[in-house]
């Protein structure tokens, strides 16, 4: 990647953003030159550098990268714009959901989530948003401990391509 991509693209959104600039500006830079997809591992990200703020989450709040989407849903028609609008869906699940227990879930935090592109997330999203808050904090906590692994489960994400989920 070339330094003058990175500034065509607006370098990263450091005051606009508390967590995923990183991606908003990828996807900044990607929409702006070539780029193919490889399902090969050619790059490692380390969560423990200094000055990084992805620990942090502003709740009730969609995540920093949708207003870069919805400007580029005016650019784009077809699989690119069906593909944004599924982009911007997964951000704003994924944030509403490691925002809580933090804070209630309210439903400012999944504004712009195309409802037509996914009714059931966006069923999940107002039910746990309409629960007690005592019911959001145990969904956090279920949330830890399938990520922790406590539960005794692989994560998908785990996996790397061509590898099969172990029988249980």
């Amino acid at each position: 990647m070339r330094a003058a991509d990175l500034k065509t693209a607006g370098l990263f959104p450091a005051c606009r953003c508390r967590r995923g600039g990183d991606k908003d500006t990828w996807i900044r830079v990607i929409e702006r030159t070539k780029a193919i997809a490889v399902p090969t591992v050619i790059a490692t990200y380390h969560n423990d550098v200094v000055n990084q703020v992805t620990k942090k989450v502003a709740q009730n709040q969609s995540h920093c990268m949708v207003p870069t989407l919805e400007q580029m849903l005016d650019r784009h028609q077809g699989a690119t714009r069906t593909n944004l609008e599924w982009l911007i869906n997964h951000e704003i699940m994924e944030y509403a959901i490691r925002s809580l227990g933090k804070a209630p879930l309210r439903r400012e935090a999944f504004k712009g989530f195309r409802v037509d592109r996914a009714r059931l997330s966006y069923a999940a999203l107002t039910t746990i948003a309409m629960s007690p808050p005592a019911l959001q904090n145990a969904l956090a906590t279920a949330r830890t401990w399938t990520a922790r692994n406590i539960l005794g489960r692989s994560r998908p994400s785990t996996l790397r391509p061509g590898q099969s989920q172990p029988a249980a």
